[in-house]
C-alpha cells in the first residue's frame, strides 16, 4: 500500500515535469534564428491540439479558453498557460474513462489506449488536414495562427504524449488493485503501459537529437533543455520499474491458477459451487474461461481455468 501512495503521489507532479520540459522547448523557439516563423507555428500547433482535445471531450470554452493570437513578447506565458491547461484537459477527459460504471476494469483500459491513439493523431491530422471533416474542426483550421509543419507539432505532441502517459500509468496503477481482475489481465494492462513509456521515452530521444541541432543566441546548448529532459526520462524509468513491481505484487497476491475437469453437467453456479463451496464465484469463473458459450449448461468432463483456492 506504501508503494502504491508512493508512485500515485510521484504521478501527481509528473504534469509539473511534463510542463517544465515544454517550457525549455519553447525556451529553444524563443531565441531560434527565424524566431517569428517558428512562434507562429509552434503556438499554432498547441492551438489547433488545444482546440482539438478540447473538441475530443467535448470540455467547456470557458473553463478551458485559449487566443489565437500571440506576439514575441507574450509568447511564453501564454504557451505556458495554455499547455497548463492543455493538460488538464487530457487529465480531466481521460479520467473520465476510469469513473466509468458501465464498462468492466479492462474494457475501461481498452477504452483508455483508444482514447490515446485518438489523441496522438491529432498532430499529424493538424498538418495534414485528414481526418479534418466535421464543421467544428475544420473552422478550427480556419482559425490557425499560421500553416503547421511537423517541426510546429514536435515538442506540443511529445507534451502531450508524456502528460497522457502519466494519466494512464495513474490510472492502470489503480486499475490492478482490482480484486477482480485476472491474473492475464494484470500482465496485459502491464505490458501495454511499459510499451507506452518505451514508446514515449524514444520519442523524447529523438526531440532531444533534433534541438541538438539548434543553439541560443550566444552560440551555447540549451542545457536547460537537455538537464529537464533527461530527469523526465529518468522519472518515466523510475515510474515504469515501480508500476511493474505493483503488478507483479497484484499476479502473486492472487490464487495460482489450475485446471480442472467440470465433476457434472450443470450451470456455472453449480460448477462454481463444486469447486469452491461458492456458487457467487459463477462470474469469476466465466472472466476465466471466455470460450464457454453456454453457461446455463456445462458438460461434465469439460475442462475449465480456476483458482486453486
Amino acid at each position: 500500500l506504501a508503494r502504491l501512495d508512493a508512485l500515485l503521489t510521484q504521478l501527481e507532479d509528473f504534469v509539473d515535469d511534463a510542463l517544465a520540459l515544454y517550457g525549455e522547448f519553447m525556451e529553444v523557439v524563443s531565441f531560434a534564428a527565424n524566431i517569428k516563423s517558428r512562434l507562429l507555428g509552434s503556438f499554432g500547433a498547441l492551438f489547433g491540439c488545444f482546440e482539438q482535445v478540447r473538441s475530443l471531450f467535448d470540455l467547456d470554452k470557458n473553463k478551458y479558453p485559449i487566443s489565437n493570437t500571440v506576439s514575441s513578447t507574450d509568447f511564453k506565458v501564454k504557451s505556458l498557460n495554455s499547455a497548463r491547461h492543455l493538460a488538464a484537459m487530457l487529465e480531466t477527459g481521460l479520467s473520465q474513462i476510469i469513473n466509468r460504471r458501465d464498462l468492466t476494469t479492462r474494457a475501461k483500459f481498452d477504452e483508455m489506449l483508444r482514447t490515446l491513439k485518438q489523441i496522438k493523431q491529432i498532430p499529424s491530422d493538424l498538418v495534414t488536414g485528414k481526418n479534418i471533416k466535421s464543421a467544428s474542426q475544420q473552422a478550427i483550421m480556419k482559425s490557425l495562427p499560421s500553416t503547421l509543419t511537423n517541426t510546429d507539432m514536435h515538442a506540443v505532441s511529445l507534451f502531450m504524449r508524456l502528460v497522457s502517459a502519466g494519466v494512464l500509468l495513474k490510472s492502470a496503477t489503480e486499475l490492478i488493485e482490482d480484486d477482480a481482475l485476472l491474473p492475464q489481465d494484470v500482465d496485459y494492462i502491464t505490458t501495454k503501459v511499459r510499451s507506452e513509456i518505451l514508446e514515449n521515452l524514444a520519442l523524447l530521444r529523438q526531440q532531444i537529437a533534433v534541438e541538438q541541432q539548434g543553439v541560443n543566441s550566444a552560440g551555447k546548448p540549451n542545457t536547460g533543455l537537455y538537464t529537464t529532459a533527461h530527469r523526465t526520462m529518468e522519472q518515466l524509468k523510475q515510474h515504469a520499474h515501480q508500476f511493474t513491481q505493483l503488478a507483479i505484487n497484484a499476479i502473486n497476491r492472487k490464487p495460482p491458477l489450475t485446471i480442472r475437469a467440470a465433476p457434472m453437467s450443470g450451470t456455472v453456479q453449480q460448477i462454481a459451487h463444486a469447486f469452491y463451496s461458492d456458487y457467487k464465484r459463477a462470474d469469476e469463473l466465466l472472466r476465466l474461461n471466455p470460450q464457454v458459450r453456454y453457461p446455463n449448461y456445462i458438460e461434465q468432463g469439460e475442462v475449465l481455468n480456476s483458482y486453486v483456492r
